[in-house]
């Protein structure tokens, strides 16, 4: 694996959303930062480090184990994943 390396002075941001990793038991992740996030972070958004800073906030996505088993999503966990996300980067655009 190549490693990147981060930008002295980064002219940009760059706001990521990791996509569907988790590997919970449930049907939603919790907020726990487990390997497959941090994985996927080095594997794809450090990429971005190296012109821009990264904001990769955590969120309670669906799980693999979830979309495994559709009809066991129901609305309100669908509306929790972006409600969190849209809560995420508008806190950003404050920030």
């Amino acid at each position: 694996m190549e490693h990147s390396s981060r930008a002295a002075n980064p002219a940009a941001d760059c706001f990521y959303i990791y996509p569907t990793v988790s590997q919970q038991s449930g049907v939603v992740a919790n907020l726990h930062i487990d390997p497959s996030e941090m994985a996927v972070a080095r594997i794809q958004a450090s990429r971005f480090s190296e012109i821009c800073k990264v904001y990769a906030p955590i969120y309670p996505q669906l799980t693999l184990h979830g979309l495994a088993d559709p009809g066991a999503i129901t609305v309100s966990e669908l509306g929790a994943a972006y409600a969190s996300v849209q809560t995420a980067w508008e806190d950003y655009l404050v920030w």
